[in-house]
């Protein structure tokens, strides 16, 4: 999948990874922001790959939004707002595009986040603020 890619781009990926199999909520953060600002710095130096760069972003936003859904045990321990609002901020475009695809997504996500003690639902309405404006 990687292969044939400037070496900037596959580091990237390489970053995004790791949000699969690690369980630090804040490590699953952390990668997951330098991974897509990383991808975003290439789509400027390697325009020839600019759709398989959107891929990648589109991927790993589509595998984060799975993996908080379904993982209960890691939602139990995180900072929801903080997760919901890097999705918002730092993968706008291809959060839209996964709940435009996925609708289910959407609506299991906002679930989880409405559920969510002191204010979930007011993080939810501040995600779909953050989605509903332009950049």
């Amino acid at each position: 999948m990687k292969r044939g890619l400037p070496e900037e781009i596959t580091e990237a990926v390489d970053i995004l990874e790791k949000i699969e199999s690690n369980n630090n909520p804040e490590k699953i953060g952390e990668f997951f922001k330098e991974g897509i600002e990383s991808l975003n710095v290439c789509v400027d130096d390697f325009p020839d790959y600019k759709d398989k760069i959107w891929n990648y972003k589109f991927t790993y936003t589509k595998k984060l939004v799975e993996r908080l859904i379904k993982d209960i045990d890691l939602v139990a321990t995180l900072d929801i707002g903080y997760f919901v609002l890097l999705l918002g901020l730092v993968t706008k475009e291809e959060i839209i595009s996964v709940f435009k695809i996925y609708p289910i997504m959407e609506e299991s996500l906002r679930e989880l986040v409405c559920s969510y003690p002191n204010g979930g639902e007011v993080i939810w309405k501040g995600f779909l603020e953050i989605l509903n404006t332009d950049k």
